[in-house]
């Protein structure tokens, strides 16, 4: 009986089989989706450097302002080619 259990408590916490899900190349490769992040004084509010990418152009930088409270984010500056612009 003892045996049994311990064998049915084996089978029933073995890992899972990882080799169906892989994890592709390039998500390790890409560039990180935000970077330099700073929180606000208040701490209710996020801003970070952000990059819009796409196929044929190379990524456009934005700065983006997040609340935390309500968890809307804005693009406060928008750049192109190392030029920032007010708006976005």
């Amino acid at each position: 009986m003892r045996r049994t259990c311990f064998a049915v408590a084996l089978l029933a916490f073995s890992p899972p089989d990882l080799s169906a899900s892989t994890i592709p190349i390039e998500v390790f490769a890409r560039a990180a989706e935000i970077a330099a992040p700073a929180i606000s004084p208040s701490g209710q509010q996020l801003v970070y450097l952000s990059y819009v990418r796409s196929a044929d152009s190379p990524p456009v930088p934005r700065v983006v302002l997040r609340d935390l409270r309500s968890k809307v984010q804005r693009a406060i500056l928008a750049g192109e080619a190392n030029d920032f612009r007010i708006g976005g």
